[in-house]
């Protein structure tokens, strides 16, 4: 089925949510939120067309650097 920067697709019908190394923190936490899920995959290149997982972000870890005022939360 393919993937896009945005979201993964698996057999399944439902599109899994991914996020990029570029995206503010707080708006990957409001898309982990929407969608109900507690950690998403970063992916990097799909511009490319070689698209490949860069790492992992969770709710966990982005609201620890938000409660310690980090300042590349935003």
């Amino acid at each position: 089925m393919g993937s896009q920067l945005g979201t993964i697709r698996h057999d399944s019908p439902r599109a899994y949510p991914v996020g990029c190394p570029e995206e503010p923190l707080l708006r990957l936490l409001e898309r982990l939120l929407a969608a109900d899920i507690n950690q998403m995959p970063v992916v990097s290149g799909a511009e490319n067309g070689g698209s490949h997982v860069v790492g992992m972000v969770t709710r966990d870890s982005i609201l620890r650097v938000v409660q310690n005022g980090q300042s590349w939360a935003q």
